[in-house]
């Protein structure tokens, strides 16, 4: 179990540390974008496959069992943060790309920019958290707890290092976006459709969730639907 915590600690400080202000720019500098980005990967893929390695050695100590509607939770909250992913990789969003050429101050948010400015971070967040309240393992929620911590902690971790970089520019942006989902569209900084989101997008999120219900008994022995 020690093992376990110290790879968790590892795979959040690590995206934090190398992310941070101080460490980034000189780094950037030295080998490049490109390279810093290659680094930064390499560094990201090692810890959470360290942690992985760590969870499945570690020992069973049964923490809760969670009630049968708990235990259903998933279910219902996955397609919506297969949703938040989809959007995140296939939006124009400059909180994760495009940043140092981006017109932040011009830009209206929206689809799922216009839900939050950070649905990486709310996707890996409701996955982790949905499955934490299924119960367990003290590993299990362990793991789950480290990812959401990193998903969360780090989209507010990165809105602070973007004031500090973009100056007035940064005010500017996150008037017309919120981190908490709809906060800015209920406020009025924001428009909301659905047709922005892009129907192709939900269709997609629908479909890895079909097949993650379909493969998960299969890849992670449990089934998703417990009865």
């Amino acid at each position: 179990m020690t093992t376990l915590i110290l790879a968790a600690l590892c795979f959040i400080l690590s995206h934090l540390i190398l992310s941070a202000t101080p460490v980034r720019t000189p780094m950037v500098a030295k080998l490049g974008s490109v390279g810093f980005m290659g680094l930064y990967s390499v560094v990201a893929i090692a810890t959470f496959l360290w942690m992985l390695h760590a969870y499945s050695d570690a020992p069973h100590v049964e923490t809760w069992f969670a009630p049968t509607a708990l235990a259903h939770i998933p279910a219902g909250i996955m397609p919506f943060a297969l949703l938040f992913i989809v959007g995140a990789y296939t939006s124009k969003n400059p909180t994760i790309v495009g940043a140092q050429s981006f017109d932040w101050a011009s830009h209206q948010p929206i689809g799922i920019m216009a839900i939050t400015r950070h649905p990486m971070a709310w996707g890996v967040g409701l996955w982790a958290i949905s499955h934490m309240m299924t119960g367990g393992s003290l590993a299990r929620l362990i793991l789950f707890a480290a990812i959401g911590t990193l998903g969360f902690f780090g989209a507010w971790h990165q809105d602070k290092r973007k004031e500090q970089q973009l100056g007035a520019a940064w005010p500017a942006y996150i008037q017309k976006t919120s981190f908490l989902p709809f906060a800015a569209t209920l406020a009025g900084r924001a428009q909301f459709r659905v047709a922005d989101l892009g129907w192709w997008r939900i269709a997609l999120a629908l479909g890895l969730y079909g097949g993650a219900m379909a493969l998960h008994g299969q890849v992670i022995g449990q089934s998703p639907l417990p009865l």
